[in-house]
């Protein structure tokens, strides 16, 4: 494992596409009539099946198109971004936008997407780059100081990169950490997604959904799950699930097919159960009742701060049979639904984008 790591610390990930991305010439991804129009790049675009990701996706390109429809959205999937860079590279001017993806694969805990988000920092210096609301993971060890230093090292010399915090503690660790770059505080995109309410039936509980994680972010133990379907069975129907699909995509209209059939499985359902930070969202943005467990990270707690005042997600204690009992109780008597007020900050984001590029043409 030592030796691992030591070659790990040479060798960083997407070494191959890199050195493919300096010796090989670039291709004609992109037709030249774009060089003339205004674009915002929608880049690290999710090209596996965590419908979490994919829904931020397409909610910052809606975010995107409501609030600068002069210009072109392109997106832009991770796999083919050393590819594609010199082909970017021919057509991009210095008044567009490079948006990077938000989620939750910033810093060490996914060191691929890491890499290849400083790769695109490092070949757009002179554009505002705005990686909108992500939630950041640091480690220590030779790997996590290597990692934290080369981001320290390339977010710190670039001028013009704003970065977006999901949550309270990630934009305390950017302002700490990244002190010569710009940080906000803004929710989760996927919040910003309000067309998608089902209707709503006071006191159902025929339908519930699990939703549960089985990765390295799990918390809850596999013999309480099966303690809470055997509760939920007694009030309905229990569907398992998961926001993560085994699957890949090389476009995005597969994912959109994927991901609006995700929607329409929380919309019917009459209760969700989940661990999920995204199911949780994907209840709040259908207005369907959830109770959700708080993860291995604090990102599900810190991301219920922003819908704390709502009254149909509850927030619950880790493995709780009592509480998770009252919880099913409470979900029954939910008589209308109350949602937060989250309008401003995306209001703020959109201000922030105008005002850094206003900046960065004088």
């Amino acid at each position: 494992m030592k030796i691992y790591n030591y070659i790990w610390g040479i060798v960083p990930p997407h070494f191959n596409d890199w050195l493919r991305y300096k010796l090989v010439p670039g291709g004609k991804k992109y037709d030249e009539d774009l060089k003339r129009l205004k674009k915002i790049f929608v880049l690290i675009c999710a090209d596996y099946a965590n419908m979490g990701d994919i829904a931020i996706t397409f909610s910052q390109i809606k975010f995107l198109k409501n609030n600068f429809p002069e210009y072109k959205i392109i997106p832009h999937l991770i796999s083919d971004i050393y590819r594609d860079m010199k082909s970017m590279k021919e057509i991009v001017n210095k008044n567009d936008i490079i948006t990077m993806t938000g989620g939750g694969n910033n810093g060490c805990l996914y060191p691929g997407i890491e890499f290849c988000r400083m790769f695109v920092i490092q070949n757009f210096t002179d554009n505002l780059i705005l990686s909108f609301p992500q939630s950041i993971s640091l480690s220590e060890g030779i790997t996590g100081t290597r990692i934290l230093r080369k981001m320290k090292n390339i977010y710190g010399r670039h001028e013009h990169l704003v970065l977006c915090a999901r949550e309270s503690s990630t934009y305390k660790t950017y302002k700490k950490v990244f002190r010569n770059n710009k940080a906000l505080l803004i929710p989760d995109i996927v919040f910003y997604d309000t067309d998608k309410r089902g209707s709503f039936q006071p006191g159902k509980k025929d339908n519930i959904l699990i939703c549960r994680r089985n990765d390295v972010e799990c918390k809850v133990t596999d013999g309480f799950w099966n303690l809470v379907g055997n509760l939920c069975k007694q009030y309905g129907t229990v569907t398992y699930q998961d926001t993560v699909l085994d699957r890949s995509y090389h476009d995005f209209e597969s994912q959109r097919k994927d991901l609006n059939d995700m929607i329409d499985c929380y919309q019917e359902a009459d209760l969700v159960v989940t661990d999920r930070l995204h199911g949780m969202i994907f209840s709040y943005i259908t207005g369907t009742p959830c109770m959700v467990f708080p993860g291995a990270t604090d990102k599900i707690c810190r991301s219920y701060d922003w819908i704390k005042e709502c009254n149909f997600i509850f927030l619950l204690n880790h493995e709780d049979i009592d509480e998770f009992t009252g919880a099913l109780e409470w979900a029954g008597n939910i008589k209308k639904l109350k949602y937060a007020d989250l309008g401003g900050h995306f209001e703020m984001l959109q201000a922030c984008i105008r005002k850094e590029l206003n900046g960065l043409r004088k």
